[in-house]
């Protein structure tokens, strides 16, 4: 079966914003798009499928359980002939269909969209980072948000109003700071790198040391020291940088300073000439981590250019509180 780039859509402009980026990726990777809607039942619907339920369980079949069963059924086939009618006007706009899947689900969309990547894999999601919550909520708690932090997959966040067209980036920034957690974003991206032919510009934000405040002859830091040392940081991202030139993956370090790590990171993407931001949603920052709805959270709402993202399956053991 051909890897499959998965499109979540809500039958909103917005959502489907995310549509032609999946296509572009498709293209050059060879992988078939499945554009997926979600019905949400209504509560008549849900007190209908409750009640066929429970007549299945506890009752003998008689004439008017019959009826109820069949007022369900057809709720259930309008629902989803609406659903379809979403995704095949989406898919008429698409420039191929040949390698387009529609899927219907039914429930609650987080849920049932991680339930079903969980079940048939995806090579790469690919959705708008606002929906049906509104252009001015940031991504986390939304549907996007939920996929990121419970499917452990990638997740190309694509804020529908990017100014840039749709096209397989030439250059995709790497957020790393040296921590492991943030480094688990090098196994999301490299493939596509080595396929795509995409160079990778390794990038961290310099912590400076805190200013100091001399107090009877000792200097007194205001401020947190920073949580590895620039120069150790600096020296990993050259390691990995080799590593990656041995696989004949083109790799390049740079840094810049700024106080703020997410606004620092998409400033970059520009000056870099990058296309793309690739992170992991957990890293080093402050206390010992990047926590989605501040970094990862800042960078998609502000950055110009979308922003590939992976949750690792461990950051919640690591991260308890995020």
């Amino acid at each position: 079966m051909p890897d499959r780039i998965l499109v979540p859509l809500d039958g909103s402009e917005l959502a489907a914003r995310a549509v032609p980026w999946a296509e572009a990726f498709a293209g050059g990777l060879g992988a078939e798009v499945e554009l997926v809607t979600v019905v949400v039942p209504d509560m008549r619907t849900e007190s209908l499928e409750a009640e066929v339920d429970m007549n299945r369980r506890f009752m003998s079949p008689r004439p008017e359980e019959a009826a109820v069963e069949r007022r369900y059924e057809e709720r259930v086939d309008r629902e989803t002939a609406a659903a379809t009618s979403v995704l095949e006007q989406v898919r008429g706009s698409l420039r191929q269909t040949a390698g387009v899947v529609m899927t219907v689900l039914r429930g609650e969309p987080g849920d049932a969209i991680v339930a079903h990547i969980r079940e048939h894999g995806s090579r790469l999601v690919v959705m708008a980072t606002h929906a049906r919550q509104g252009v001015e909520r940031a991504f986390l708690g939304s549907v996007a948000g939920e996929v990121l932090h419970q499917s452990h997959t990638r997740v190309l966040l694509v804020n529908p109003r990017l100014e840039l067209a749709a096209r397989v980036p030439g250059r995709i920034l790497v957020a790393l700071d040296g921590s492991p957690l943030a480094d688990a974003i090098l196994p999301a991206v490299v493939p596509l790198a080595q396929q795509l032919g995409i160079r990778l510009i390794l990038f961290t934000v310099e912590e400076l040391p805190p200013p100091t405040l001399p107090v009877q002859g000792a200097n007194i830091p205001l401020g947190l020291a920073p949580a590895r040392p620039p120069a150790e940081i600096a020296q990993h991202l050259e390691q990995v940088a080799a590593n990656l030139q041995s696989q004949g993956i083109g790799a390049e370090v740079a840094a810049a300073p700024g106080p703020d790590r997410g606004e620092t990171i998409a400033r970059s993407a520009l000056d870099l000439r990058c296309d793309m931001i690739a992170m992991s949603t957990h890293g080093r920052h402050g206390v010992g981590r990047w926590i989605v709805g501040s970094v990862t959270d800042t960078v998609v709402r502000i950055a110009e250019v979308p922003v590939l993202a992976v949750c690792p399956a461990d950051a919640r053991a690591a991260n308890p509180s995020s």
